[in-house]
């Protein structure tokens, strides 16, 4: 075989091998598994934080989780965060009593977009924003960046 088609095959295997880790690393894909495989133990959870004294901080599966006192109806379950300051981000699961679509805490004031598979409130004059889409029932993807 030659030197060429060696480096070709090299190049390849290193592209499908880093497009594996990419496709395996995804948060939301990560999410969206632990969700349904764990559904009746993470509303049993849910269920017992929200009853907890305000604010609450716990711990589930090695991720902090968080109710606030401002947002007594919703569990946040912090997944993952990326970047750095001034820009990145969050990717969580949130828990909402409701059943309905929620901004990431402190960005109730934003512009809200309602797009065809999930929901966006953007900062009005700044680049500051969140993505919501709905996993199974109550549970919800939640993207942030600051």
């Amino acid at each position: 075989m030659s030197t060429k088609k060696s480096w070709i095959l090299i190049i390849i295997a290193v592209a499908l091998m880093l497009g594996l880790a990419l496709f395996l690393s995804n948060p939301k894909r990560q999410m969206r598994n632990y969700v349904l495989s764990h559904k009746s133990e993470l509303d049993s959870y849910a269920e017992e934080c929200l009853s907890q004294p305000l604010p609450y901080r716990g711990s589930y599966d090695g991720y902090v989780t968080e109710v606030f006192a401002e947002h007594p109806d919703i569990l946040l379950i912090h997944w993952s965060a990326y970047g750095l300051v001034p820009s990145g981000g969050y990717c969580d699961l949130l828990y909402a009593t409701d059943g309905a679509p929620h901004p990431y805490p402190g960005m109730e004031d934003y512009e809200e977009y309602d797009q065809m598979f999930n929901w966006r409130w953007v900062q009005p004059d700044g680049d500051n924003g969140c993505s919501v889409e709905n996993i199974d029932g109550n549970w919800y993807y939640c993207k942030a960046w600051f």
